[in-house]
C-alpha cells in the first residue's frame, strides 16, 4: 500500500521479553517493510482467557517506543541498542539512550568536533538539535552549555556526556549505574 502498513503489539500478555519484541519489530521493518509499530501495555479483562494474567507496567510500553524511535528515526544499529536491555532481555525503567551512551561513549564529547552520529548518541540531543549544532559550528565555536540550550539541546541531560569550552561536567566513572 502506498502509505505503508502499521501494526500494534500488546506488551506483556504472553511473557515475552522486550528483546524478543525488539527482534520482532526489526523483522517487521526490515523484511515486511512496515512503516510503524505501536505498543500497548497489556491489561487483563475479566471474563477473558487472560483475566488472571498480570498487568504490564505502562512504562514498559513507553520504553519500547523509545527504542523503536532510536532504531527508526536515529538509525542506531541493533547491537548498539542491545546495551539498553538487561541480562534477562528486558528494558529498565530508565531512558534507554542513557544506557546506550554509557556503553558507546568512551569520554565526554566536544560538540565542536563531534560528528552527527556522535551527537545523536548523547541523551538530550536529537537529530534536529544535532543538525543545528553542525550549522552553528560553521559560524564559530560553542563555548557554553547555554549555547547548546539555545539550539534545542536538553542541556541538563546532555551535560554529563559533553565537554564544552574545555570543561566536562562529569567523567565516565561518574556515569555508572
Amino acid at each position: 500500500m502506498p502509505a505503508g502498513q502499521t501494526t500494534q503489539m500488546v506488551v506483556g500478555a504472553a511473557g515475552e521479553t522486550d528483546r524478543e519484541i525488539f527482534e520482532r519489530i526489526l523483522l517487521e521493518y526490515d523484511v515486511m517493510n512496515l512503516k510503524r509499530v505501536y505498543f500497548s501495555a497489556f491489561t487483563p479483562l475479566a471474563g477473558t482467557a487472560f483475566a488472571d494474567r498480570e498487568r504490564a507496567p505502562a512504562w514498559r510500553e513507553h520504553r519500547l517506543y523509545q527504542i523503536d524511535w532510536l532504531r527508526r528515526v536515529y538509525k542506531l544499529e541493533e547491537g548498539e541498542i542491545a546495551a539498553a536491555f538487561d541480562d534477562e532481555g528486558f528494558l529498565r525503567n530508565s531512558d534507554p539512550k542513557v544506557a546506550i551512551a554509557r556503553s558507546s561513549l568512551d569520554e565526554p564529547i566536544d560538540p565542536n568536533g563531534a560528528s552527527f552520529a556522535e551527537l545523536i548518541r548523547v541523551p538530550g540531543i536529537g537529530p534536529k538539535s544535532a543538525r543545528r549544532i553542525l550549522l552553528c559550528r560553521k559560524n564559530g565555536r560553542i563555548e557554553r552549555m547555554g549555547d547548546l540550550a539555545k539550539l534545542g539541546v536538553a542541556a541538563r541531560r546532555a551535560g554529563p556526556f559533553l565537554q564544552v569550552g574545555g570543561k566536562a561536567a562529569a567523567t565516565l566513572d561518574r556515569w555508572g549505574a
